[in-house]
């Protein structure tokens, strides 16, 4: 009897020690777990990070090319003298030499690969085109955009269009617009350089994780390009 109850209680101890380790084993495990998870989540996530700052880089890169495409035209003396006695005689004399002027920028800025096309409006209706263009073609006429106070008011410094479909083009752009004005301040137009969307797309689709989006703003929180086609902000 006495040799019963000693096995007896050696059993139960056996149990409660397999019992207190298998707890000891799972709590080491669970541990483990949790600081492989938190480990790995700041692994990706610094991951992530480091990504999204090389977008955001690269899109600085492309919006400052943009701006600096912009300036060529806007301080060219020809475009300049030009825009200011530019009528339905000598448009053709216009368009001729913004032709020339922007093919020597397409070759400037071949190496980057910088997908753009300029337009340029004069206060009279006038419009160019670096693209060939249909008849009928609506020259993206700032004075009835929602963006045209803020242009207005920038007085010959650039702002930036979150987006814009050029629906006769078939195109997506950011644009970088301005106002063109005469020595005098008196308004001769609108310059506007287009950036193909797709191209600005094409900077971050290959860091798109399963399940993830991606949203490029600009400084009022316009979207200018997204993996969802669909929230993009054209105006």
């Amino acid at each position: 009897m006495l040799k019963l109850r000693s096995r007896s209680v050696r059993v139960i101890y056996m149990l409660l020690l397999i019992l207190v380790s298998s707890v000891c084993i799972a709590l080491i495990a669970i541990g483990s777990f949790l600081s492989y998870r938190d480990s790995m989540i700041n692994v990706v996530g610094q991951s992530r990070s480091d990504v999204l700052s090389q977008i955001g880089n690269r899109m600085r890169d492309v919006k400052s090319n943009a701006y600096t495409i912009s300036n060529l035209y806007y301080n060219d003396r020809g475009f300049r003298e030009l825009a200011e006695g530019l009528n339905e005689d000598n448009k053709e004399e216009f368009f001729s030499y913004m032709d020339d002027i922007t093919s020597q920028y397409k070759v400037s800025f071949n190496q980057i690969n910088l997908d753009y096309y300029a337009v340029y409006l004069s206060v009279d209706g006038i419009g160019y085109c670096s693209m060939e263009v249909p008849e009928d073609y609506d020259f993206i006429d700032p004075t009835i955009r929602i963006w045209y106070r803020d242009l207005y008011y920038a007085d010959g410094d650039i702002i930036d269009v979150a987006s814009y479909t050029d629906r006769m083009l078939g195109k997506k752009s950011f644009i970088a617009a301005r106002t063109v004005s005469d020595e005098e301040g008196e308004l001769l137009g609108y310059l506007m350089i287009n950036v193909n969307e797709e191209q600005i797309f094409g900077l971050y689709k290959d860091a798109i994780a399963e399940g993830s989006d991606i949203y490029i703003t600009d400084n009022d929180g316009y979207i200018i390009s997204s993996n969802i086609n669909k929230i993009v902000s054209f105006h």
